[in-house]
């Protein structure tokens, strides 16, 4: 059995946008595609393992967002 998703971003603020860049360069294996106005991104992921990295990194987009 193989799991993949797509995790949306929506209502990206600009430190959010430097933090997904930043887990982008550390994780090349989850590929995440940013809107031209960098608004929003969508993240594709392949393995389980990457679903794990890419909950933390939403947790803290959430958590730069309310800030």
């Amino acid at each position: 059995m193989r799991l993949s998703g797509v995790v949306h971003f929506d209502d990206l603020t600009e430190g959010a946008v430097n933090l997904l860049r930043q887990f982008q360069r550390t994780h090349p294996e989850i590929e995440i595609i940013f809107s031209s106005d960098l608004r929003s991104a969508i993240a594709n992921w392949q393995s389980f393992e990457s679903l794990s990295r890419l909950t933390r990194v939403a947790a803290s987009v959430q958590i730069q967002h309310v800030v």
